[in-house]
């Protein structure tokens, strides 16, 4: 209700100005002056009112094209600040061309860093890069010192695009010097934005959050569209730091700026950083609300028919070039005409004497080209029937592999959840004695920590199969790992009296893996040596070293397994039915699964050596960290061995 009545009362100002500037005699000069300084004001806050100053001063300036020339660059800069970039782009195009042709150079600066705004804004960075420097040439020789800072700040949001921080920062520090040699307060608050934005991608987060805070002190000062950044910014930097709380108050205001201007960009960062500010809070409810609204921003039908928008003016452009190149071609020609009768009478007199032979071959060469061409649209058309089987194929199997999966899991959670309810009620009822309840605890726990761990598999096969999950690599102690993985599983061990000799590698035992995947992989094959494991069995522990892989072997006492078994255990790459343990465990063969993912993408293999009645070894080779003499002479004094 406000922005309406906002717009009507600029609206209302302007035609007022306009309707009483002859009665204070001024030029038609001054009127137009005042109407683009007016465009320029306002086109950080008020799109409609920047837009219609604009209109004004181009029918003020008529048929002057030079007048009209820095229109245009205003209009451009306006609709992309807006995100209308295809009008944007057709304003910087039509101020490239006037700048051409009336041969005015900072005016060709000012459409170049138009143009390379919207290529920014098109994700094509490296073209932004070439625009933005091409003007940043024209500038420097004119010394246009407020150009050279706008052309220093976007080359520098383009490098930082590109990854290329180091040089972003030196090209971003460049422009906040002669901002403030300048005094251009505007100018220097967009720079520190982006600043701390970079900072942040260097991970420097206290020098990222001191250039946020600094602008936070000019808070009143900024434009709606510093501040929308600002606030983005400050969430993106709370949700590094895991202070969600404050993640969601910024990027709330950014979403607040962001609607009232209209701009779809900062909506879609807005809500996304929303939706992960609340999941890091837990609230789960609040973090789907905004991953559908940040869906409907990123997807909408606004993006697509701005991305064809870009693409046709873009092909607009490419003919304008075309047409330009192709009017100073025959500028040329025109004027060396005169000078080449005699050669053109002789090449026509050769066009005509070759004439039969040009068109026999020319034929040739298109019934040669059109049967390539057939044999190629041929050729594509089999590849993409044969390309479209495979896809049906590994559809089918992925929902057969899905069935059988919930299959396997409505077994196995309504067994364990029945239980517990049962010993419940028997509990609630007073039926059991305290012999009886101490009996039934263990077991208990056994159902919990089972569904606990089917719940975790579950939850992390799911994420790679939606691509969720990537490994961070890092440096860790596996024997370490594995022991702390073992005094997790001492209550199992007890219950079924089982002993682990655990013999810890004697030399330097870092390997390179994801910390999160490595601890559900022991978790997983550990586990497993337990089901299998008779009562009062025994788990040996140990490793082996070659040149490239540190191995981990984990051997249990259970029934072993036949040959053919063990070959499609170790060679599946989806679901394989799970056999019941020494104690009638039963299991879904997830586990084995995600063992097997989590080391192929952390570069390790995993094999299996077993037979009938002599136990199973399960053999993990996993990728050995570099090593070094104080690293050697650290791990020499490692413990050699537990035994439990």
């Amino acid at each position: 209700m406000l922005k309406p009545l906002r717009n009507f009362l600029f609206f209302a100002c302007s035609l007022m100005i306009a309707c009483t500037s002859p009665l204070f005699g001024q030029s038609k000069l001054q009127e137009f002056e005042q109407f683009l300084q007016k465009a320029r004001d306002f086109r950080y806050e008020n799109f409609d009112s920047a837009a219609y100053y604009a209109q004004k001063a181009e029918a003020l300036a008529d048929q002057d094209e030079q007048l009209l020339l820095r229109v245009r660059g205003q209009q451009g800069g306006i609709y992309y600040i807006a995100g209308k970039y295809n009008r944007s782009l057709n304003y910087y195009v039509e101020a490239y061309e006037l700048a051409l042709r009336l041969g005015s150079q900072s005016d060709l600066g000012t459409a170049l860093n138009g143009r390379g705004l919207i290529a920014l804004a098109q994700h094509e960075y490296a073209d932004a890069v070439d625009l933005f420097q091409a003007a940043l040439t024209i500038n420097e020789a004119l010394g246009d010192a407020e150009n050279i800072t706008r052309n220093l700040f976007n080359l520098g949001i383009s490098l930082s695009e590109l990854k290329f921080y180091e040089q972003a920062i030196q090209s971003l520090q460049k422009a906040a010097e002669i901002a403030k040699v300048n005094e251009d307060e505007q100018q220097l608050t967009m720079i520190y934005n982006r600043m701390g934005k970079v900072y942040h991608a260097l991970e420097d987060y206290d020098l990222s959050r001191w250039y946020y805070q600094y602008l936070l002190g000019q808070e009143e000062r900024l434009s709606n569209w510093e501040k929308t950044f600002l606030y983005a910014g400050l969430a993106e930097l709370e949700i590094e730091v895991g202070r969600y709380d404050q993640a969601v108050q910024h990027a709330k205001k950014a979403l607040t700026v962001a609607s009232e201007m209209g701009v779809y960009w900062d909506m879609e960062r807005a809500s996304r950083l929303l939706s992960q500010a609340y999941e890091g809070l837990g609230d789960q409810s609040s973090a789907l609300q905004y991953a559908r609204i940040n869906s409907m921003h990123r997807d909408s039908l606004y993006n697509r028919e701005k991305s064809q928008g870009i693409s046709f003016l873009k092909l607009q452009l490419a003919e304008a070039d075309n047409e330009r190149l192709l009017n100073e071609k025959e500028i040329i020609e025109q004027q060396a005409r005169f000078t080449q009768y005699f050669v053109i009478g002789l090449f026509v007199l050769l066009l005509l004497l070759m004439g039969l032979l040009y068109a026999y071959r020319r034929n040739l060469k298109l019934k040669i080209a059109f049967g390539q061409k057939l044999e190629a649209v041929n050729k594509e058309l089999q590849e993409q029937k044969e390309f479209t089987a495979k896809q049906n194929e590994e559809l089918k199997e992925m929902d057969l592999a899905k069935n059988k999966l919930f299959s396997i899991l409505t077994h196995d959670l309504k067994s364990p959840i029945q239980t517990l309810k049962q010993f419940l009620e028997l509990n609630s009822q007073e039926i059991m004695d305290p012999e009886d309840l101490k009996k039934g605890l263990p077991l208990l726990y056994l159902q919990v920590d089972k569904t606990e761990r089917l719940m975790e598999n579950l939850l992390q096969w799911a994420k790679t199969q939606m691509g969720g999950i990537q490994p961070k690599s890092e440096e860790i102690a596996l024997s370490a790992t594995m022991q702390e993985v073992l005094g997790n599983f001492e209550h199992p061990c007890r219950i079924k009296g089982i002993r682990t000799d655990f013999n810890a590698y004697l030399h330097f035992d870092r390997v390179i893996f994801d910390r999160v995947q490595l601890l559900l992989v022991l978790q997983n094959v550990f586990n497993n040596a337990i089901k299998y494991s008779p009562r009062g069995g025994e788990i040996k522990i140990f490793f082996s070293k070659n040149k490239e892989f540190l191995r981990l072997h984990i051997r249990d006492e259970g029934p072993g397994m036949a040959e053919k078994r063990r070959v499609e255990l170790e060679s599946a790459h989806s679901f394989v039915d799970s056999s019941l343990g020494s104690d009638k465990e039963v299991g879904t063969g997830l586990g084995l699964l995600l063992v097997k993912q989590f080391m192929e993408v952390n570069g390790g293999q995993v094999s299996i050596k077993s037979k009938e009645g002599e136990g199973t070894e399960l053999i993990m080779d996993f990728l050995s960290a570099p090593t070094s003499a104080e690293d050697m002479r650290t791990s020499s004094r490692a413990p050699k061995n537990k035994v439990s």
